[in-house]
């Protein structure tokens, strides 16, 4: 038996500090957390915006558990350990990601024709401008005719979120494009 091993509990769970402190107020401990706390998941991502989303969701986690953060001895290590387990589900999931995207470039024969309209060619500039969640369900929906269900399956979300992606990629296209084809033709 491992060390490691020896140290879980019965139901092979690690243990749960017991020291016994006075509890830290979230607030300040969070304003003095978090630069560290980015910079660690910069480390980790180099990207300055995942960097922060990943702080932010583990803050968000560890003020939601503050009670029992605040008697740790190190609840520091706890946001970093957060961190680092959704780092690790962020690369899963760009891979994946990936993989779909070239399976499913792989079987396109979607070619943009050089006699579409202009209005084609400004929609497709701006679906590239849209986030890679967004694109994909606008384009599916779209360009495939795909169902939630279907969309939610390539981008590995519930219907609900995949939805969420799609009505704000539509509205960033709306912003993107200049308003409703309605409002174009009165122009």
């Amino acid at each position: 038996m491992s060390a490691r091993e020896s140290r879980r509990d019965q139901d092979g769970q690690e243990p749960r500090p017991t020291v016994s402190r006075a509890p830290v107020d979230f607030d300040e401990w969070y304003r003095r957390e978090y630069p560290r706390a980015v910079r660690f998941a910069y480390a980790l991502t180099h990207d300055a915006e995942d960097a922060e989303d990943l702080a932010q969701d583990a803050f968000i986690a560890a003020s939601a558990r503050w009670d029992e953060l605040s008697t740790y001895e190190r609840p520091d290590l706890w946001v970093r350990r957060a961190i680092s387990n959704r780092s690790k589900s962020r690369l899963r999931r760009l891979y994946s990601t990936a993989r779909t995207m070239a399976r499913l470039r792989a079987q396109a024969t979607f070619v943009v024709d050089p006699t579409t309209r202009v209005e084609d060619h400004e929609a497709l500039a701006a679906l590239a401008q849209l986030p890679e969640r967004q694109r994909t369900a606008v384009a599916l929906t779209y360009l495939e005719d795909r169902p939630l269900a279907e969309i939610a399956e390539v981008l590995q979300c519930t219907v609900e979120t995949a939805r969420t992606h799609r009505r704000r990629g539509e509205a960033r296209l709306q912003t993107l494009i200049g308003g409703t084809e309605d409002e174009r033709r009165d122009q």
